[in-house]
């Protein structure tokens, strides 16, 4: 009795945060280019998957209706009913010109992108950043789950080195000299922006394998004391996948 009253209590355990659907909670924003804002507008009015939220005055992407055919984890489908539909994602137009996107993971942001470059017009509003938090978040029991919104309030923290500007520039030593210092000494910064691109040009398949690839370095990451060489990691990973 005596040893319990006086036994050090130990801290909660903190555990890294995941998504209702079990993906690892890596909070992501879309930036996009609105060129007709009424057309958008009425778009985001008319889509049965899309609901306005009036309290916080925003749309939110739900797991209904059409949202059901983008071919989701059965993770999905099991989620209890009161729980039920998920929101995929929470929309802000921002202005006439700027619509952005937030998500709780890579998956669903990837998912986002391909729903709406089939049923929004690209003359309409069209993709042009993908900003990124790539630090697991762990938190302890009974601890309030942050939002998405929360990581992207100071644009001046997101990290942006313009690769594809950088290849696009006339080639030279130092354009080549760069670009290889940039791919073998990168490590991963908890925020970062990237051209949407890539997307375009290599469709919603090439989205989501880079999203697997940012969990995993997420996850070593995370069980790592000093930042991790992304050119390294990717290595080690195809050598053991090589074995």
């Amino acid at each position: 009795m005596f040893r319990r009253m006086f036994m050090k209590k130990k801290a909660p355990k903190r555990m890294p945060l995941a998504t209702i659907t079990n993906e690892l909670f890596l909070p992501t924003r879309m930036v996009y280019e609105v060129y007709d804002a009424r057309r958008l507008n009425s778009w985001l009015v008319n889509t049965s998957c899309m609901a306005w939220d009036e309290r916080l005055e925003r749309w939110v992407w739900l797991h209904c209706d059409a949202a059901l055919d983008l071919d989701f984890a059965p993770a999905y489908d099991k989620v209890p009913k009161k729980s039920r539909p998920v929101v995929l994602a929470t929309c802000y137009l921002v202005d006439d010109q700027t619509f952005h996107v937030y998500t709780r993971c890579g998956l669903r942001a990837a998912k986002f992108l391909t729903f709406f470059d089939r049923a929004v017009l690209r003359t309409v509003a069209m993709g042009k950043f993908i900003d990124q938090y790539n630090l697991v978040t762990d938190m302890e029991p009974g601890e309030v789950p942050p939002i998405p919104e929360d990581y992207f309030q100071d644009e001046d923290k997101i990290y942006f080195f313009d690769l594809a500007a950088l290849i696009d520039s006339p080639d030279s030593p130092a354009r080549t000299a760069a670009i290889e210092a940039a791919l073998e000494t990168s490590t991963l910064r908890p925020l970062e922006r990237h051209r949407l691109e890539d997307f375009y040009e290599d469709g919603p398949e090439a989205m989501e394998m880079s999203n697997v690839f940012r969990e995993y370095m997420a996850g070593i990451q995370y069980h790592s004391d000093k930042p991790i060489c992304l050119a390294e990691e990717f290595r080690r990973l195809i050598a053991q996948l090589k074995k």
